[in-house]
């Protein structure tokens, strides 16, 4: 396991030294940032849950919530806004 490790690390670095050699700048970043940079952010809570359907319903739950129509005193003042910037124009 440690030996396919090595040979994999020793094979990035070829490609990368090949690479500036022939100055391929695009390739270089590639490579560098599929094999070198790899961030993986995992998130272990959201809202106090950490089961990933229990995230996915939390995050549904609030969309719906967020896609739902304004009350009419609060629609009337956004069309007037609109309106206004619109008659700008």
């Amino acid at each position: 396991m440690k030996a396919k490790a090595e040979v994999a690390t020793a094979q990035i670095s070829n490609d990368l030294h090949e690479q500036l050699l022939t100055k391929d700048t695009v390739s270089f970043w590639k490579t560098w940032k599929n094999k070198i940079n790899k961030r993986r952010t995992t998130v272990s809570s959201v809202d106090g849950c950490s089961n990933a359907v229990d995230i996915a319903n939390k995050f549904a739950v609030n969309f719906q919530e967020t896609c739902l129509r304004n009350n009419p005193d609060r629609s009337e003042q956004l069309r007037a806004k609109f309106e206004a910037k619109f008659n700008k124009i």
